[in-house]
């Protein structure tokens, strides 16, 4: 299994998916109050606090990602002994 991000584009919070188009030279600058108002938008501190945990994830070790695959492709987790890690995995997490 491959999985990429091909499709998505480098962009920030908050940025507007459309380009500014290009200043038109043959149309007169409108006054300042028509002018639209730059971006006030300030994130909130939950959205702040998300980002910062999306920052501190690790990256995805493929060894990692390939043991898993082999452990899938071989039947692994439809065993006994599988099953047991995983709810001992659980409970430890929820402890």
């Amino acid at each position: 299994m491959h999985i990429d991000n091909t499709y998505l584009t480098n962009r920030t919070v908050g940025q507007s998916e459309q380009p500014t188009p290009a200043p038109d030279a043959t149309k007169s600058a409108a006054p300042a109050a028509q002018q639209p108002a730059a971006s006030t938008h300030v994130p909130s501190q939950e959205l702040l606090e998300l980002l910062d945990q999306v920052r501190q994830t690790p990256e995805v070790r493929p060894e990692v990602l390939q043991r898993v695959a082999q452990r899938l492709a071989s039947g692994y987790y439809s065993t006994r002994q599988a099953a047991e890690q995983t709810a001992d995995a659980i409970q430890k997490a929820q402890d």
